[in-house]
């Protein structure tokens, strides 16, 4: 299991380097930066703990385009830009959910902002196949 979130782990960040300059380019001011505040996987009896695979992504950020759906940062949910859909958009009532389904395996990532909040930061969920359950919070960028 930790084996294959290495490898995972290295394939990503050979494919980060890549497209860095490509998201930047893509990444509309209509975005979202967000940090991680809570870094999780389940145990063998069921609950959330943390580990040290995880433990290293509290405090990091990552940048989520909300007219495309992609993030790029600590949680990267792409490879490719067709990889990731848009569930909802979000607005006053609603969430913003993304998902999509990452690498040869396709892993599915997870994404829900609570969009509808009437504050500046808006709290989110993130699953990720590498990290876990990923929480914090996200502040507006445009």
């Amino acid at each position: 299991m930790i084996h294959r979130r290495i490898f995972l782990l290295l394939a990503f960040m050979v494919s980060t380097l890549q497209m860095n300059s490509s998201f930047a380019q893509r990444t509309s001011s209509d975005s979202y930066e967000c940090i991680i505040k809570e870094a999780k996987d389940v145990s063998e009896i069921g609950l959330l703990e943390s580990h040290n695979f995880n433990a290293d992504s509290v405090g990091k950020t990552f940048i989520v385009d909300r007219s495309t759906g992609l993030s790029m940062g600590e949680f990267r949910n792409f490879v490719d830009q067709d990889d990731v859909e848009i569930i909802s958009s979000g607005s006053n009532e609603l969430n913003f959910v993304a998902i999509s389904f990452v690498g040869p395996f396709r892993y599915l990532n997870y994404l829900e902002i609570e969009e509808w909040r009437e504050t500046v930061e808006k709290p989110f969920l993130a699953i990720d196949n590498i990290r876990g359950v990923l929480t914090g919070i996200c502040t507006g960028l445009g």
